[in-house]
């Protein structure tokens, strides 16, 4: 039941120059059209992936429309779900033109982090996304590893998945037993008084679920 990913770098952004064995400029957009191609090869030969491996952390920060055009190109030409592999976004280059202090490189971090997770949340193609070491960048270590404290990132995610892309509702049944609401994609929880304590029971909501969905308590 694993789930078999073909995963790359340096499709989405230029990072560094590169060239092919026979001395031709290699860039994002070329590599994304060679890995369209290992992935139909892949599709006809009957050994098809399940999914797309984006490895995403390179040393610039994609814009939404550049980020959103890449996920519309995978998924248009191989007809697979795209999955965030390695997600992150440091800050190296930027401190690296002396212009900002610390305070304001945490702060455009975060801001382009929750940005960069938003719009892989909001694409219809993406199905999963995960960070590489966002336990280790997103926390500032003080005295040899005996304290530390979190940066902007931290709580700016945190916030993200925790508060804003979770459903929370208090309902009322009509007469017939039924509630309608609109809600994130997700495991759930229901749970109603009985007496001194609550009656619950778990439900799923998937891009798969259609129609009414019948609970039982």
């Amino acid at each position: 039941d694993a789930t078999y990913l073909i995963n790359d770098y340096g499709t989405e952004l230029e990072d560094k120059p590169l060239k092919g064995n026979d001395g031709s400029k290699v860039t994002a957009a070329s590599q994304r059209k060679r890995f369209i191609a290992l992935t139909r090869a892949l599709q006809d030969a009957g050994t098809p992936p399940n999914a797309i491996g984006l490895q995403s952390h390179t040393g610039g920060w994609a814009r939404p429309s550049q980020q959103w055009a890449v996920y519309d190109e995978y998924a248009d030409g191989t007809g697979l779900p795209v999955h965030v592999t390695e997600y992150w976004a440091d800050t190296k280059r930027l401190k690296a033109t002396g212009k900002f202090d610390d305070a304001e490189l945490d702060a455009m971090q975060a801001r382009h982090v929750c940005d960069y997770l938003t719009c892989a949340f909001g694409h219809p193609a993406v199905d999963a996304f995960f960070f590489w070491d966002f336990m280790g960048a997103a926390i500032r270590w003080h005295d040899a590893f005996s304290s530390h404290e979190t940066r902007p990132v931290w709580d700016a995610v945190r916030r993200l998945l925790r508060e804003e892309w979770r459903t929370r509702l208090s309902l009322r049944t009509d007469a017939q037993g039924r509630v309608a609401f609109r809600g994130f994609l997700g495991d759930y929880a229901v749970r109603r008084p009985l007496g001194p304590t609550t009656q619950g029971t778990s439900f799923r909501l998937s891009r798969q679920t259609t129609g009414d969905l019948t609970i039982s308590l």
